[in-house]
């Protein structure tokens, strides 16, 4: 599994070395790399290391820092965060375009505590179904589906924490038959 697993995440950091300094892709490796020995799955504590990454990478991956993971491992992702007035619209909900960054985010994380590449994303939607305001303490919840040969395709929930109302659905096919 071990081999598998770094793999994965070679091949994933392949992807990301053109859009940043090569010596943080490194560093990337490095950290995964010590939770991947730590545990022959990829359950919470590497989903914890990956979106801590995303967290602190800068540029529009940045926002989201404010989601903590909290459960997960072989095929999903669990996690939460707190709305903040820089998450809101001109309405004062939280924003479509927030929302659709977490889906595709957290999605992606759920995939990669599989043994798959992470993916390019094909398709990405969501389905807005209720607001939510500041301070409102949001649960995410993404689960992959399916693994094939060439595609992924992963779903995820947004509900309030505090009476469990469905705020987005949403989730994405992404493809992953990127060769060796």
């Amino acid at each position: 599994m071990y081999d598998v697993s770094l793999f994965v995440l070679k091949a994933f950091t392949r992807l990301i070395i053109p859009l940043g300094p090569t010596s943080y892709c490194f560093d990337l490796i490095e950290n995964v790399e010590h939770y991947l020995r730590m545990s022959a799955k990829r359950g919470v504590e590497f989903l914890k290391s990956v979106a801590e990454y995303y967290g602190k990478a800068g540029g529009h991956d940045s926002l989201t820092n404010v989601f903590k993971v909290t459960g997960g491992g072989d095929g999903r992702c669990i996690g939460e965060f707190l709305v903040a007035k820089s998450h809101l619209n001109a309405a004062g909900t939280l924003h479509g375009g927030f929302i659709a960054t977490i889906v595709d985010h957290v999605t992606s994380y759920a995939l990669m505590s599989t043994d798959s590449h992470p993916g390019t994303s094909v398709d990405l939607r969501v389905s807005y179904m209720s607001p939510a305001k500041e301070s409102d303490d949001v649960i995410v919840d993404a689960t992959t589906l399916k693994v094939g040969k060439s595609l992924a395709f992963i779903d995820c929930v947004l509900r309030k924490k505090s009476d469990g109302t469905i705020i987005a659905k949403g989730g994405q096919t992404k493809y992953v038959n990127f060769k060796k």
